[in-house]
Parts: C-alpha cells; sequence; structure tokens
C-alpha cells in the first residue's frame, strides 16, 4: 500500500506545513509520468492521479504502474465526474459503478476521491475504507461550505472544497469557512485531526504559495 495520506498530513501538520498536491492531468500514462516526476523535483508532497482523463481502466493501471516507477510520492486516486467539472460519467450515469470498478482493481494509492454530492457516497466510502484507503470527500459548490455535520456523514478522512489560493491552486480545507484556505495551518483546526489538515492542488510547474 502506498504511504497513508494522514500519516503525511499529520507530519505536515506538526511542522505547520501545507502539503502541495500535483494534479496529474495528462491523458497518456507516460505523460502523467512525467509529470509526477517534475511534481516531486519541484518540492510536491503528493500527486493526484486523474483516472478520468485517461481512457479506460487498463490505462489507469498502465499510468499508476508508470507513475510508481517515475516517482515516490503519495497518490490520491481522482476520477473527476462531469456533474463536477470532469471527463467522467456523471452522477448515476456510470460514475459510482467506474469508482467502485477502479477500487475493485486494489490500486496502490494512498487515497481515494470520493465526491460528496454523488448519491452513492456513503456507500463508496464505504468500499473504499474496507479497501484500506483514506478518503477525500470533495465538494464543488462554489456557494457554501460543507458543514462538519456533512463530513462527518460521509465517512470521508477529508474534505475538500474548490476554491482557488491567490497562487492559482486548488485548495482544500476544513468546513466553516466560507473562502479558500490560506497558508495559515489554524485554519485547519475546526475539526479533530487527522480530518483537519489543509493541503493545494495544482499542475506541475506552478509555485508553492508563501
Amino acid at each position: 500500500m502506498n504511504q497513508s495520506f494522514a500519516a503525511l498530513l499529520l507530519a505536515a501538520r506538526r511542522e505547520r506545513q501545507l502539503v502541495i498536491a500535483t494534479a496529474l492531468t495528462d491523458g497518456a500514462p507516460s505523460g502523467q509520468a512525467r509529470q509526477a516526476r517534475l511534481a516531486q523535483q519541484q518540492g510536491a508532497g503528493a500527486a493526484e492521479l486523474r483516472a478520468d482523463l485517461l481512457a479506460d481502466p487498463a490505462q489507469v493501471c498502465a499510468a499508476l504502474t508508470a507513475v510508481r516507477a517515475a516517482s515516490s510520492l503519495p497518490l490520491l486516486l481522482t476520477y473527476r465526474s462531469t456533474t463536477e467539472g470532469g471527463k467522467g460519467a456523471g452522477h448515476g450515469q456510470g460514475y459510482e459503478d467506474y469508482l467502485a470498478s477502479l477500487l475493485q482493481l486494489r490500486p496502490a494509492v494512498a487515497a481515494v476521491d470520493i465526491e460528496m454530492a454523488c448519491p452513492a457516497s456513503k456507500a463508496l466510502v464505504a468500499e473504499a475504507k474496507a479497501g484500506g484507503y483514506d478518503v477525500v470527500g470533495s465538494c464543488h459548490d462554489f456557494t457554501a461550505t460543507p458543514s462538519a455535520a456533512q463530513i462527518t456523514q460521509t465517512g470521508a478522512n477529508y474534505c475538500r472544497r474548490r476554491g482557488y489560493h491567490q497562487s492559482g491552486l486548488h485548495a482544500t480545507h476544513c468546513p466553516g469557512r466560507g473562502r479558500a484556505a490560506t497558508c495559515r495551518p489554524r485554519l485547519c483546526r475546526r475539526l479533530p485531526p487527522p480530518a483537519a489538515n489543509c493541503y493545494f492542488n495544482g499542475p506541475a510547474g506552478r509555485p508553492k504559495p508563501h
């Protein structure tokens, strides 16, 4: 199993640092491997493998193998639905089945992204946790931040809300705040650890927040 996402974020919390998670957005396994290598060279702490940008589960497996060979970064597996701005199937239109099929492949990743608005999110979270994965519950509502109760109900380990830091990085932050997290770890104390942690997503080549 890949390095624990919880361990990664808790270590960063102790050091009062953010974790930069680089999104691998190339449409080919070799391209995602190049991006992962670059991300590690630039100091990223994790990488997000975008399964929705790859053609099929075989390509996802090939990308995982290539990325693992190119980088030792902990991996977050994301299959972003069209419902929430990705290229994958929409909620109720194949998102749930495809993500479940990826989980059945036992991918060597540290965590799995599950969209909180998906009606089957609780079942998917339970399946991911049963497989030993940390779960990042993502929310793409630009008008509101999910409450601690909403996050707890899904069973996700972390909440990831779509927002943008001034550096252009995609931010994950704790509930109870109506804006994207900044570089201050104290903003992440609305939930008990390890759920209350911040990390940022951005493509390879973007500067770190400072």
